[in-house]
């Protein structure tokens, strides 16, 4: 279920943001964002929390599980903005429509980004 509507996601931000000639990057579960961190070679959704010690260096603070079991969250960024929210299951408890994902996503960035940079021809 989770990949499946993920590309279906995936395609409908990547068609309708390239229809406008808009920049974009997109990022699939790019690690736990709030917090420093690295993924465990052996496990591909454990993740460790580092902290800065007395000695300067980075240390093991905790495992993290990456994405959140149940989790399908979608939010965005852009450079000098905060990353901010546009869909999330856990809170909806229900799978993205991706019709309204994008929507509200067009809406978001529009209202709190100052809007998307076009691609020049």
């Amino acid at each position: 279920h989770y990949k499946d509507y993920a590309q279906k996601l995936a395609l409908a931000i990547k068609s309708q943001v390239q229809a406008r000639n808009f920049t974009f990057k997109l990022s699939v579960n790019p690690g736990p964002q709030d917090v420093k961190s690295r993924r465990v070679p052996y496990n591909e959704f454990l993740w460790v929390a580092l902290e800065k010690g007395e000695d300067g260096k980075w240390h093991s603070r905790e495992t993290i599980l990456y994405p959140k079991l149940g989790s399908f969250e979608v939010f965005v960024s852009k450079p000098g903005f905060d990353r901010e929210l546009v869909f999330s299951k856990l809170s909806s408890k229900k799978w993205p429509n991706p019709g309204h994902v994008v929507d509200a996503l067009f809406k978001l960035v529009e209202d709190k980004f100052d809007g998307w940079e076009v691609i020049p021809n």
